[in-house]
Parts: structure tokens; C-alpha cells; sequence
């Protein structure tokens, strides 16, 4: 993630960005060590592998399909606070 300053503005480009970036490494990680499929993922969610993954690529994710990746994948508290309070920005 790109280091940012206080007071600095980044563009909502630049923040977009890097939240798809830490959030698609955060599922990957955890892909790494379970093994779930992007299909088994996206059915866990309700929607289909297709598009998962056009939300991947753009991040425009519901709240309840976040909330059922994060526990699909057993996010810790800490991962999803430090994700959902960065989307914020």
C-alpha cells in the first residue's frame, strides 16, 4: 500500500486501488493455506465465479457479500476492521 501522509489528499483512484489490492491479497493468503476454489468463494457469497471475479477487479463488493467473504475465508477481526476502515477513506 502506497505510504500516505496526514493531511495529504489521494486521489479516489489511488485509494480504490490499493484497497483491491490488500483486500485480493488478503483472500489470497488465506487461499494459499485452505485451498478453497474462486467458484466454492463465490458460491459461499450467492453470486457467481464470473462475477467475483469483475468485483475483484473493479471492488465494488455489497456489504453482505464482504461480510460472507470475510467469513467464508475466516478473516480475523482485526483484518476486517483494518479493510473495512481503509475502503472508508
Amino acid at each position: 500500500m502506497p505510504k500516505v501522509t496526514l493531511g495529504r489528499n489521494v486521489s479516489p483512484e489511488l485509494n480504490d486501488e490499493a484497497w483491491i489490492a490488500e483486500f485480493s491479497e488478503a483472500v489470497e493468503s488465506r487461499r494459499r493455506k485452505c485451498k478453497p476454489t474462486y467458484t466454492d468463494i463465490a458460491s459461499a457469497v450467492g453470486i457467481t465465479r464470473e462475477a467475483l471475479r469483475k468485483k475483484f477487479l473493479n471492488g465494488h463488493f455489497s456489504l453482505e457479500e464482504f461480510s460472507g467473504i470475510a467469513k467464508y475465508m475466516k478473516f480475523t477481526d482485526v483484518e476486517i476492521l483494518h479493510l473495512v476502515k481503509t475502503r472508508a477513506i
